[in-house]
């Protein structure tokens, strides 16, 4: 409703007709500024009635007469004045609607979302497992930070003048260092360590001078932090300089500033990045940088992709200085028509301009434009310019040394990593404009070639975890098996980097996503999420592409976790299709699990299997929930198998309380391996369609004991339990069905578990129809299981299971019908007649048995036995087996 009421202001503004008066406007009032005086009236309004009360409780000050005189002075309108909505451009009312957008939205009680998120591939989640550690300490050469207290808890050191030239300071810091605190925004790397220091005069001017003597109280302050506790590592291994001279990215002051003798000290642990400047200008003067390969006692370190193909040299010298040179881009991709680019100046070693110093070679583009930021005073504001585009480099290169610390020492590396994995723009390859390209923050925390690593599987079985060194090619021939989900696998994975490396935490299970490899028996560091989505594609394009972009097969149960907003993570979970005897794949079940980022609530869409989706890890078969052959609440059962919702939460860390819904429709055309008759019956009955609505209570009451307490009302639309009639005056307005469900689950240890389930149920028929049921009909079922992994190796799995499927305890039902009374008279009235429904019991037994026989294929052994029921068909008893190879 605001965008609506924006919408209509600002087509009515833009109605408005004046006439230029000199330096001022006269408005033509032909009634149109008063209908948006009216319009702004009601966006106040709506915007009162919303955020009023918690803009009271947190400033003392009346809504109308805080933010919203605020935002209309700061945009020069009266709205008691008709001539101050004279003179706006469209540009201008976007800008008035922005701001009064952004100001409300700091009291809404959660942290504003920026377009630039979306732009360089970033997540609170990323940072969240990239930067929990928080070691990094960054420092910031620009102006003061204000009176920002949120901003100054970061601080360790807070020099130079006291000018805060317009909040610049606060911004920039902001998009690095603001906190994920549910107000105002969020910054990149929120924990790390600050050192600032202002060059600034009251004018706004800086020397060289002044920029030489901030890196040295940067880098000095930063040896005084301690590192006896392992927390701090006592250097600044990123600088920030959102600054530069007027009409040029590269500068020669800036070279000279960094190759005098005390500041090319810090070279071998520090990167710095700069912002490319706001003149809308190419570059085209060369600069001299002075490089360490001119230097005969220095050698290349040549860095090579998977094909063995030359990406860019870096030096081994200590003397070479790292640096990003920063441009801004529009919020589409697009350069800032603001920004400065490289051109086709070049970095010189000693007068000499090799390809490799280009300058577009140290040259990125980040997003530059409106970007919401601190104001220095506790607000926020939207700024653009190259000097905003940076910080946000200087923060993705603040998680890379969070999460591998000794990157701080190699910051030829570090800046290579953010190259190689920048989004290419522009002319393809590193080009005068856009350079390597786009910030991608994601890519620059992921493997910038899973081709080139090597991995170590980790597998659990019989509660302990064993490993398998494997190479690239190994895993691309072997796909993405099954067991990988059930056997909580994850990777850990290296990859050489310059003279250095990276190691990184796969989760490839839904049993180790949102985990530390502690908890499983590693050193401690969290599971990266993020790159699982990236490496399963990877395997799955068979290493085509390696940025991971593939689309993502399944086979048999698959589950699959994504982002999504940044707040939220996606579980896919799919079963493979059955297909008919004409080969025509029928889908059987696949759904969506969204979970919010503390992992206590989550929401579950799909089609197919509502059963089996519902419990859990139990029972994980589609046979165990049929009120044919299974005992796991087969009344959830009997709608089980369209389309499927189920919303959970935890109230506490062992309990789960969930509430679902689940349909079916069964008709004649969904049947398969019945007689001909079998299916003429059903096409006579009609289809039978069920729905149910369950709640569920699961206490995990051990590590390895969690029980679960489930009810569940199901609604035959035309039938009791299953049974239909082919005459809808008998039963055709269905019957409802109270159940409650128990169940248990046991680890044992050594890859043995248990599982038990039981179920009665009290059906209804309902009213208005001829045959209905007496009293409630009860109804059980039952099943228990056995299962042990690592029979005959760490990968089979053995499964024992008995049950009782759905069976009719006791039961009455009343048929009503006018039949003759008097057989003298032939008086006609109504007559009940009735009988007993009760069902034989039954019990199934099933064997199942798999094991991989390879990395890419699987074997399965089933037997079953089933006793003699009410039918004529009696025992039964059945073997199979099956094999299953993915390629």
């Amino acid at each position: 409703s605001a965008g609506t009421q924006i919408s209509a202001t600002d087509q009515l503004w833009a109605q408005v007709q004046y006439k230029s008066l000199g330096t001022a406007f006269e408005i033509i009032d032909d009634g149109t500024p008063s209908l948006v005086f009216a319009e702004i009236e009601k966006m106040i309004s709506q915007a009162e009635a919303q955020f009023g009360h918690a803009y009271t409780a947190k400033t003392g000050k009346a809504f109308r007469a805080g933010l919203a005189s605020e935002v209309l002075a700061r945009h020069g309108v009266d709205l008691t004045k008709k001539d101050s909505l004279a003179g706006f451009s469209a540009a201008d009312r976007a800008a008035f609607f922005l701001d009064w957008h952004d100001s409300l939205m700091g009291y809404s009680g959660i942290d504003q979302v920026d377009h630039w998120m979306g732009t360089v591939n970033w997540t609170p989640s990323l940072t969240q497992i990239q930067g929990e550690k928080a070691i990094t300490m960054i420092g910031i050469i620009d102006s003061n930070f204000g009176s920002d207290a949120e901003l100054a808890d970061n601080l360790i050191l807070n020099q130079g003048s006291e000018y805060g030239l317009g909040g610049h300071g606060a911004g920039v810091a902001s998009l690095i260092l603001a906190e994920h605190n549910g107000k105002g925004i969020m910054g990149i790397a929120p924990n790390a360590t600050v050192a600032a220091y202002n060059p600034f005069d009251a004018q706004g001017n800086a020397s060289w001078t002044n920029i030489a003597a901030g890196i040295n109280a940067i880098k000095a302050a930063a040896k005084t932090i301690s590192t006896t506790d392992g927390e701090k590592l006592g250097r600044a291994s990123v600088i920030n300089l959102s600054l530069g001279e007027a009409g040029f990215v590269a500068t020669q002051g800036l070279s000279d500033v960094f190759r005098q003798r005390d500041i090319a000290a810090y070279n071998a642990s520090t990167v710095y990045v700069i912002a490319a400047g706001n003149d809308g200008i190419a570059q085209s003067q060369n600069i001299e940088w002075g490089f360490s390969s001119s230097t005969s006692s220095n050698t290349n370190v040549v860095l090579l992709d998977s094909s063995g193909k030359i990406i860019q040299p870096v030096y081994s010298g200590v003397s070479d200085t790292s640096a990003i040179f920063v441009g801004s881009v529009r919020p589409d991709g697009s350069i800032s028509s603001f920004s400065n680019t490289p051109g086709s100046a070049c970095l010189l070693d000693q007068g000499v301009c090799h390809d490799r110093n280009k300058l577009m070679n140290f040259f990125v583009v980040a997003p530059g434009e409106l970007l919401l930021v601190n104001d220095g005073h506790g607000g926020v504001v939207r700024r653009s310019g190259t000097s905003f585009a940076a910080p946000l480099v200087s923060g993705a290169i603040a998680l890379l040394h969070d999460r591998w610390p000794w990157l701080g020492n190699k910051p030829q590396e570090t800046t290579q990593i953010i190259f190689r994995s920048a989004r290419d723009l522009g002319a393809p390859g590193v080009d005068p404009i856009y350079g390597h390209g786009l910030l991608d923050v994601r890519a620059s925390q992921s493997p910038l070639d899973f081709g080139a690593m090597t991995f170590t599987l980790y597998r659990k079985a019989r509660r302990k975890y064993s490993s398998t060194a494997m190479s690239a090619s190994q895993l691309l021939t072997g796909g993405i098996p099954n067991w990988w989900e059930t056997e909580a696998v994850f990777f850990t994975g290296i990859e050489n980097i310059g003279s250095t490396h990276r190691d990184f935490a796969i989760p490839m299970s839904s049993f180790t996503y949102g985990r530390t490899t502690n908890a499983l028996g590693g050193g401690y560091q969290r599971f990266q999420d993020f790159v699982a989505d990236r490496f399963a594609n990877w395997l799955l394009s068979k290493g085509t592409d390696k940025n991971g972009d593939g689309r993502l097969g399944v086979s048999q149960v698959q589950s699959n976790t994504n982002e999504t907003s940044g707040l939220w993570t996606m579980r896919y979970d799919a079963i493979q299709p059955r297909f008919t005897d004409e080969g025509v794949a029928r889908p059987v079940h696949n759904s969506a699990t969204l979970i919010n980022p503390k992992g206590n609530m989550s929401f579950t869409f799909g089609h197919g299997q509502g059963a089996l989706a519902f419990s859990g890890q139990r029972f994980g078969i589609m046979s165990d929930h049929d009120h044919e052959t299974g005992g796991v609440n087969p009344v959830l059962g009997l709608a089980s198998g369209e389309i499927f919702a189920q919303a959970a939460y935890k109230p506490a860390p062992n309990t789960t309380v969930s509430v679902g819904y689940s349909s079916n429709r069964e008709d004649w055309k969904d049947l398969e391996g019945i007689s001909e008759a079998e299916m003429s019956l059903q096409r006579h009955l009609g289809a039978r369609d069920a729905e149910a609505l369950t709640v569920s209570v699961e206490q995990k009451v051990t590590d390895r004991l969690s029980v679960n307490a489930q009810w569940t009302r199901l609604n035959e639309k035309d039938a009791l339990l299953g049974t239909q009639t082919g005459i809808d005056a008998l039963l055709g307005e269905g019957s409802v069905t109270d159940a409650v469900t128990l169940s248990a689950s046991f680890d044992a240890g050594n890859g043995l578990s248990f599982d038990l389930s039981a179920t009665g149920g009290a059906t209804k028929t309902a009213r208005g129809q001829l045959l209905a049921s007496t009293g409630n009909v009860m109804s059980s079922a039952a099943q228990f299981a056995i299962s042990k992994r690592g029979v005959a190796g760490d990968r089979d799995i053995l499964r024992v299971s008995i049950g009782q499927p759905l069976t009719v305890e006791d039961g009455e039902l009343e048929l009503r019908s006018d039949q003759v009374i008097d057989r003298m008279t032939g008086e006609i009235g109504p007559v009940s007649q009735f009988f007993g429904i009760e069902t034989k019991r039954r019990y199934t037994a099933e064997v199942l048995y798999a094991a991989p026989v390879s990395q890419s294929s699987e074997l399965g052994l089933i037997g079953r036995y089933v006793s003699a029921g009410d039918d004529e068909a009696g025992a039964a008893l059945m073997l199979g087996a099956n094999f299953g190879m993915r390629f």
